[in-house]
């Protein structure tokens, strides 16, 4: 748990972890500078669960993390910023799934999403096979830092770069995508604060150049360099934030054709998962689409676009095997 001027949440984050049904851990909170009563609230829990850490200086979170990693005696490493909480069950839920799926590396859970005053905001959340994960990590950050739950043993370079804060988690999930396995659970086990005091929130620039330049990578490696409106086009589709129309079903058509085309020659990903994931955000389009405009425009896009005359074809594949 990184804190930084945590103290309006962090007595909240820190009883919500000792309050856990799983018992068997270590807190270690990392105070990243503080200049309130944070780390006074933190001394006030009187538990040998807890240790206590400090960066020295304002270093960021993404160093605060990795000092406690480095310190972190467990065998599993579990993520909870200073103005979440987890519900009770948390630990328990994802200890017993890490334990029972010895191929999973990470392991997030669905979360719930509050304001300040305490009013549930809306956050779309959908069940996503964990062979998509990599793949989606190409369009977004799909993983919420404070329900993460991951193995030390085995996964190199486990390190937050600050070079990509705000988002060095989304950075770290895109590095690790290539050699480990991850998983989402259907489960809320994690309330977050959406605030306008959150990183994201006050910084929204940084976390957008930061972004475009983790997408850049990952679209890199299959050795595509998007123009600026397929960039934005790409992030459309990946945030399902779209005013549909025939010339976006167009362009998204040439998009996602660019994609397959991209990983049939450069195997990064399993060319059927890939394949399903593309056709997963083209359903999802004509869906919306039907839904805005009440017409059956929508499924002629489905029928006649070339996008989906390859359908049958996956179709068949995915028969044979």
């Amino acid at each position: 748990m990184p804190v930084y001027n945590a103290e309006k949440y962090i007595k909240r984050a820190i009883e919500s972890i000792l309050n856990q049904t799983f018992q068997d851990f270590e807190l270690l909170i990392i105070d990243d500078g503080s200049q309130d009563n944070s780390i006074e609230i933190a001394n006030s829990f009187k538990t040998n669960k807890i240790r206590l850490f400090y960066t020295g200086k304002q270093s960021g979170a993404a160093v605060a993390r990795n000092l406690g990693i480095a310190q972190a005696k467990g065998k599993y490493i579990a993520f909870l910023d200073a103005d979440d909480e987890a519900y009770p069950e948390r630990l328990a839920t994802q200890v017993a799934f890490l334990d029972a799926n010895l191929a999973i590396d990470l392991l997030a859970s669905w979360i719930k999403v509050f304001d300040n005053q305490g009013n549930k905001l809306p956050y779309i959340q959908t069940v996503v096979p964990f062979h998509h994960l990599p793949i989606k990590l190409l369009f977004q950050n799909c993983f919420a830092l404070s329900s993460v739950m991951l193995r030390k043993k085995g996964l190199t370079h486990l390190e937050f770069d600050n070079a990509f804060a705000p988002a060095e988690d989304y950075a770290l999930w895109a590095r690790l995508s290539y050699t480990c396995q991850m998983a989402i659970l259907p489960i809320i086990l994690v309330k977050y604060l959406s605030h306008s005091e959150g990183i994201s929130q006050k910084k929204p620039e940084i976390m957008t150049k930061m972004v475009f330049q983790i997408i850049h990578s990952l679209l890199g490696k299959l050795k595509i360099n998007p123009t600026a409106q397929e960039y934005a086009l790409h992030q459309q589709i990946g945030h399902l934030t779209f005013e549909p129309s025939v010339l976006f079903f167009v362009e998204v058509d040439k998009w996602l054709h660019k994609l397959r085309k991209a990983n049939l020659s450069a195997q990064i990903y399993p060319i059927l998962y890939f394949d399903e994931l593309l056709l997963h955000h083209w359903k999802y389009i004509c869906q919306a689409h039907f839904q805005q405009k009440k017409n059956l425009a929508s499924l002629r896009f489905w029928r006649t676009f070339a996008f989906s005359f390859y359908t049958r074809l996956w179709l068949k594949e995915k028969i044979k095997r």
